[in-house]
C-alpha cells in the first residue's frame, strides 16, 4: 500500500465529516491496522498539503487544511506517548479505544 492510497482516504473522510474527527480513527483502525504511525503523521500532512494545492485559487488555507495539520502533529504525540519504537495504527487504536489521545473512543 503507498502513502497516497492513505492520503486519499484521508481527504475523502475530512470532506465527508467536516469536523475532521468523528469516526475517522475506527475507519483508520479498520482500515490501516499495519500501518506505522510516523506514515500515518506523515499522510495527514500530505492530504494538508493537497487540500491546500486544491483551493489555492481561493488565497487562503482552508479549515480542513489546517485540521489536517493538527491531526498529523497530534498522532505524531499519540506515537510518542505509546513509547515503543514503531507503533502502528492498530496500535494507536488501543489508545484511542481507552479514551485518550487524538481519535478517544475509537474502537478497532
Amino acid at each position: 500500500m503507498t502513502i497516497d492510497h492513505v492520503v486519499e482516504f484521508i481527504i475523502e473522510a475530512m470532506h465527508e465529516d467536516l469536523a475532521g474527527r468523528g469516526t475517522l480513527g475506527v475507519r483508520l483502525v479498520q482500515n490501516f491496522p499495519a500501518l506505522p504511525a510516523s506514515q500515518l503523521s506523515a499522510a495527514f500532512s500530505a492530504a494538508a498539503d493537497a487540500i491546500e494545492e486544491m483551493f489555492e485559487h481561493e488565497g487562503h488555507p482552508t479549515d480542513q487544511a489546517n485540521r489536517a495539520r493538527a491531526l498529523a502533529a497530534e498522532v505524531a504525540r499519540d506515537a510518542a506517548r505509546l513509547g515503543t519504537d514503531a507503533p502502528d495504527v492498530a496500535a494507536l487504536g488501543q489508545l484511542w479505544a481507552a479514551g485518550e489521545g487524538t481519535f478517544p473512543a475509537a474502537q478497532n
